[in-house]
């Protein structure tokens, strides 16, 4: 598998200041660890990360997170989590956004979720790495499928 893909995710909108999360996705492993909750936003560039944002007016994003995409996303956080492959190192332990989290029923799309009005943009933030992290996932299969072709056609 590929190398460990650095993530910057920033998230504003929700409760309390915006906020700036790091992490790190391994796809050999599939560990997501999000290590440090910076003390101020970073809208800015910064070089060797995927920068994830759900403000289209963010610079340069490799990833927008939208709304629309919040039930992906709290199913990728449980997944991670049930498998132990979700790693909220330091102070990013306080953005765990389990508790805000709660089931509102079941339709023909699957569970329902509600999300708390009172959760922070740092619990939102996780949840959106969770959904990129398992995109990574997608992409990384996709490569390495493809460098086996073409190892296969350079016989």
């Amino acid at each position: 598998m590929g190398q460990t893909v650095l993530m910057r995710i920033n998230i504003a909108g929700y409760a309390g200041e915006p906020a700036t999360l790091y992490g790190a996705y391994d796809p050999g492993t599939d560990v997501l660890a999000i290590v440090k909750i910076a003390k101020e936003y970073e809208g800015g560039p910064r070089d060797g990360f995927l920068k994830i944002t759900n403000q289209q007016r963010d610079a340069a994003f490799d990833g927008l997170f939208i709304e629309e995409e919040t039930r992906d996303a709290i199913l990728a956080f449980y997944d991670l989590q049930a498998l132990k492959l979700l790693n909220l190192q330091g102070d990013a332990a306080r953005a765990n956004p389990d508790s805000r989290i709660e089931r509102d029923g079941m339709d023909e799309g699957g569970i329902k979720f509600k999300i708390h009005p009172d959760a922070s943009n740092a619990q939102v933030a996780v949840l959106a790495a969770c959904l990129f992290a398992g995109r990574q996932r997608g992409y990384q299969r996709t490569v390495d499928f493809m460098a086996e072709l073409n190892g296969l056609t350079t016989i």
